[in-house]
């Protein structure tokens, strides 16, 4: 019983630290593509690769992230159902002991 609340709590701490990255990876590619106008003010664009200055290897890095951050969000979620299976077993076998 307690391998399995360990394993899920371990397996959401990675998850979390996946989201983490992820989000990091992807706020670092967004700082470097967003940038100042001749007026001073600070100016980005996303619509389009050319647009807002961003080479292919940047997008691609975006979409890494962005598969990092759905796959590390589905880790979290399959390791809280993990802890929530554990401790509906542990309630279970407590009240059947009582």
């Amino acid at each position: 019983m307690d391998t399995a609340l360990s394993a899920g709590i371990q397996g959401m701490k990675a998850g979390m630290s996946g989201v983490d990255q992820a989000a990091q990876n992807i706020a670092g590619v967004t700082a470097r593509t967003t940038s100042t106008d001749s007026s001073g003010s600070l100016a980005s664009s996303y619509s389009s690769a050319e647009s807002a200055g961003s080479s292919p290897d940047s997008i691609v890095s975006v979409t890494e992230s962005l598969i990092q951050l759905s796959e590390s969000k589905s880790q979290v979620q399959a390791s809280a159902k993990v802890v929530e299976t554990a401790s509906d077993v542990l309630g279970t076998l407590l009240d059947t002991k009582a």
